[in-house]
């Protein structure tokens, strides 16, 4: 259930889509909800805190893996935004994010009164995490139990979203910027300004599932949802 949250864009060497699965040395880095899996079979021990021969994580970083490059950061909508070039200089990028409205955008646009209610240091905070719990939500800042505050909300709803224009355009900025400091091929970057970027739902794609929608439309709730919302 928990991958049907998510909204995935990913490309491949040739601007190709993708499903988010990157090959390099000893195994795949993959994408995952909205950070990123390292799969080795070959380096995974039995005795470790990871299943399914995950070695790692990354959700925020730049990290050489071996011979292969990752670029991680985090973005709008919860996302990680993610450019990696592996041992046979081939490139990929993609997002992974949270594809459902966020209940303080939500209570923004509906529920006007309570939003002017929530602390500001809540609203500038541009990774909050969120708890509903009996009608009353929970806002914590990215530090989690360091600041947080609590409200009730008349009425919610899970609003599909996918991935939002606003955060292609700040991928398609990043990727560029990093083009400027770092050793990565031009002519990638901009085979990828030039795509028409597609998002899918990870949790249609289990079910098989084809979600993929262009991004700037709102698409099909995930087909766990579809009936619920």
């Amino acid at each position: 259930m928990a991958l049907s949250n998510w909204a995935h864009l990913a490309f491949g060497p040739k601007g190709e889509e993708n499903d988010g699965t990157i090959p390099f040395k000893y195994g795949t880095v993959e994408l995952y909800k909205n950070w990123l899996h390292i799969h080795s079979e070959k380096l995974w021990e039995k005795e470790s805190r990871y299943q399914r021969n995950i070695i790692g994580e990354i959700h925020n970083s730049f990290l050489i893996l071996f011979d292969c490059d990752i670029y991680a950061i985090r973005g709008r909508q919860s996302s990680i935004f993610y450019l990696i070039i592996n041992e046979k200089a081939e490139c990929y990028c993609g997002i992974g994010c949270y594809g459902f409205m966020d209940y303080l955008t939500y209570i923004e646009k509906n529920h006007p009164s309570v939003f002017a209610s929530i602390p500001q240091q809540i609203k500038n905070d541009k990774e909050i995490i969120e708890g509903n719990s009996n009608g009353k939500i929970t806002f914590w800042t990215s530090e989690m139990q360091e600041y947080h505050t609590e409200v009730k909300c008349p009425s919610l709803k899970k609003i599909w979203i996918g991935i939002e224009p606003e955060t292609w355009q700040e991928f398609l900025k990043w990727i560029s910027e990093l083009r400027k400091e770092e050793d990565i091929d031009e002519s990638y970057i901009d085979l990828i300004a030039k795509a028409v970027p597609r998002f899918f739902n990870p949790g249609d794609v289990f079910f098989g599932v084809d979600s993929k929608t262009e991004v700037g439309q709102k698409g099909e709730a995930p087909i766990l949802f579809s009936k619920l919302i």
